[in-house]
């Protein structure tokens, strides 16, 4: 019966989510059809196609990696989510809570396939692009870099990002229900909890924190040439203001997070948490910074 009941939530969301983008798609068909270019109406659907499975494979194998990795770490066979209104615990199975890393990691992972897959063309320009000839007089990369390249590492940044904190949340909560994360009061300081990990789930979230501080660096890397394309008044373009001031706190924000990548590094393979509370508080100080 349970195993009924998930098969008919999965073909409802199926059916929701899918019978709109149907007709949508068959709709294109027919006009593409009384115009003579299915042809080109099926190149869309491949490039689509091709978009959404790579996203969807590398996703889900990440995000399944990862939450298969920290359900192995040894729990509770019972995890106590709070008491009901007559005061009995309200627990769920640990081997219940392991089985959900499969339908998360599927979920997700559709969603941010089904996502990219709008960005089909972006695609089809990167692998296609050609030299304009030209080059910027900044940084001295061809034009083709700012029209085919940069969005296109802009989205897969962007995309990665979002799957590296997915995981780490999804492992955090793993290993906080499963009693590897323990966070305790230290007596008569009530603002420093006392935090402790096991080795294994203090070195995976600690891979996991220096992975989000390397994309984020690689966001900054991103942002030099982004100031080739902003517009400040009648000036389109890097401005006195971006090539004195702002390139060079860029380059002081990559450096700052490279920084934290490694110092999340050292807390995972280390015993103390100063490094990780270092790298958070220096981003936090070059962001300040920026933002006055």
């Amino acid at each position: 019966m349970r195993f009924r009941g998930l098969s008919l939530l999965i073909l409802a969301i199926a059916l929701l989510f899918g019978l709109p983008s149907a007709v949508v798609y068959y709709t294109d068909w027919l006009w593409f059809g009384e115009v003579g270019y299915q042809s080109v109406f099926l190149r869309t659907l491949n490039a689509q196609s091709a978009v959404f499975g790579a996203t969807f494979g590398l996703v889900f194998v990440f995000l399944y990696l990862n939450l298969r990795i920290a359900r192995r770490t040894p729990g509770r066979p019972h995890v106590v989510l709070g008491t009901g209104p007559d005061g009995r615990p309200i627990s769920l199975e640990g081997r219940r809570l392991a089985g959900l890393a499969l339908w998360v990691s599927l979920g997700l992972a559709t969603i941010l396939a089904w996502s990219a897959a709008d960005h089909w063309l972006m695609w089809l320009s990167f692998f296609n692009a050609a030299p304009f000839g030209d080059k910027d007089p900044l940084f001295g990369r061809d034009i083709a870099f700012y029209v085919f390249r940069l969005p296109v590492w802009q989205a897969v940044r962007q995309q990665a990002l979002l799957s590296v904190f997915l995981a780490l949340v999804g492992c955090g909560l793993y290993y906080v229900l499963s009693g590897s994360f323990i966070i305790e009061s230290r007596p008569g300081t009530g603002f420093w909890p006392k935090v402790r990990l096991v080795p294994s789930a203090r070195r995976h979230l600690a891979l996991l924190a220096a992975l989000i501080f390397g994309l984020m660096a690689w966001g900054s890397w991103l942002d030099l040439p982004q100031t080739m394309l902003t517009q400040a008044g009648v000036i389109f373009g890097a401005s006195y203001a971006d090539v004195h001031a702002r390139i060079p706190f860029i380059w002081i924000t990559l450096v700052v997070l490279a920084l934290g990548a490694g110092l999340a590094i050292v807390y995972g393979f280390g015993r103390r948490v100063w490094p990780l509370a270092a790298a958070v508080a220096l981003y936090a100080v070059v962001s300040l910074a920026g933002g006055v």
